[in-house]
């Protein structure tokens, strides 16, 4: 009987490269996530910054700024400011991840998303999608407004593409989300 030549460590040249090609890519993008988080963190300590000086500026005087016209205009800034950081605020925390999860998933095999556009100022997704027919269309809105997170869905526009030899619809939702977010 001849002897097995069983050899577990031997690698080959194309996966050592293929290891090598991976780590690198591997440390520039945590090279680049480093970098991002790096400025973001600087952008939220001067958010931060302007936020404790609007709260000292209104608790300093709450119902009407100086007289003097130079404070009047830092005031209009200030008050400018309060609403643009409230704003990004009310931006970053909503939960976006859950809220396209559940949008995908009431996708199903014969609706095609084609654009989600959120509208946070007015707590509403614009859904713009494609599906094969109309009682597609129509099972997708009705599987849309079974989500807990919505409010309201209902379709705003929808038309048949008439070009395309499947004829499929092309259609907009628009999806209001409530207090669950």
């Amino acid at each position: 009987m001849r002897a097995l030549d069983l050899d577990f460590v031997r690698q080959t040249n194309s996966l050592r490269r293929l290891g090598i090609i991976l780590l690198i890519a591997a440390v520039a993008t945590a090279a680049y996530l480093a970098q991002v988080y790096v400025k973001r963190s600087a952008e939220l300590e001067v958010w931060q910054t302007k936020w404790h000086r609007l709260q000292k500026a209104q608790r300093k005087d709450a119902t009407e700024p100086a007289s003097n016209p130079r404070q009047k205009l830092e005031w209009e800034q200030l008050q400018s400011e309060l609403k643009t950081a409230n704003r990004v605020i009310a931006r970053l925390s909503l939960p976006w991840d859950a809220l396209f999860r559940e949008v995908e998933i009431a996708v199903g095999e014969q609706v095609t998303l084609l654009s989600v556009e959120p509208d946070t100022e007015k707590s509403e997704l614009r859904i713009t999608a494609e599906a094969k027919n109309l009682t597609a269309m129509l099972e997708y809105i009705k599987r849309l407004r079974a989500i807990a997170l919505f409010k309201d869905a209902h379709l705003t526009s929808h038309q048949i593409q008439q070009q395309d030899p499947q004829k499929p619809v092309r259609f907009v939702v628009n999806a209001q989300w409530g207090e669950v977010l």
